[in-house]
């Protein structure tokens, strides 16, 4: 029955009665507190929501409590599916630092738990926070990437929210003129999910690594290293990434210099010695 309840009030939550949904979801707690389970931890995160959506200033404390909850027990996703609440409510406040840490929480999370269906909800998140850092294209590459991830897994963003959106994206096309804005959600548009998820997970790698050698390349590295064997040239790559020329070809000297080769075609004889079958 709980599930049942849970169930109801996550569709009465998407359909934009949150009234409804915060007293099921209130009623539906008063049974389940104590018990450790995973709908009592996603009746909270839940309940996080339906407060947010409706203004309730009570939203962040339960958001905090979900968040600890699950992780407590071990499931770190329903932690992190309660920090992306963390992060709307951050970005609304314009603490564009908190809702990124939190989102890339999350997308982390669902990158290594093959959560896909909530990486366009990401992307999202990451587009608001880079059009409030002043990031106007890469914000609208990630919002036209997320789009993409909506058509290609069948699903929608949760309509009541379209008014929020809308808002940001008008900004957005004032920002960058409507040539450099339609640019821009072309790239994102050209973007698979998983494509879409490296993206905005690059440069997030681990700070302590070796001073050489494959296992010294940051995400970045990694990634043009993986073009450059694949035949691309320096503008390519940079188009491909979203990147200058230029910094395409800084990032191809570090390569060099830490894998000790001298050349694309060294490169590609080093990457051919380790893996032979390509």
């Amino acid at each position: 029955m709980p599930y049942l309840l849970e169930g109801i009030a996550e569709a009465e939550l998407a359909a934009g009665r949150f009234a409804s949904a915060r007293r099921r979801l209130e009623a539906l707690l008063q049974v389940l507190r104590g018990r450790d389970s995973f709908i009592t931890w996603r009746a909270l995160g839940l309940l996080a929501e339906a407060q947010r959506l409706s203004g309730d200033g009570a939203a962040e404390a339960t958001a905090r409590e979900a968040q600890t909850e699950s992780e407590r027990f071990g499931n770190r996703f329903l932690g992190t599916l309660a920090g992306l609440t963390l992060a709307r409510l951050a970005a609304a406040r314009g603490d564009w630092k908190t809702a990124q840490q939190h989102t890339r929480a999350h997308l982390d999370v669902c990158a290594r738990g093959g959560h896909i269906t909530y990486i366009p909800a990401c992307l999202d998140a990451l587009g608001e926070v880079a059009e409030g850092c002043g990031e106007h294209a890469d914000a609208a590459r990630l919002f036209a990437a997320a789009q993409r991830g909506r058509t290609q897994l069948g699903t929608v963003r949760v309509p009541h929210e379209d008014q929020h959106w809308a808002a940001i994206d008008r900004r957005l096309r004032d920002a960058l003129g409507d040539e450099a804005y339609e640019t821009a959600l072309g790239q994102g548009a050209e973007l698979s999910i998983e494509d879409a998820l490296e993206w905005a997970r690059r440069g997030r790698g681990p700070r302590r690594r070796p001073l050489s050698g494959w296992p010294s390349l940051t995400p970045t590295e990694a990634k043009v290293a993986e073009f450059v064997v694949q035949g691309l040239t320096n503008p390519q790559i940079a188009e491909r990434m979203f990147i200058s020329p230029q910094t395409v070809k800084t990032h191809v000297s570090h390569i060099f210099g830490k894998l000790d080769v001298h050349s694309r075609a060294e490169l590609i004889a080093d990457v051919l010695r380790r893996d032979p079958a390509g």
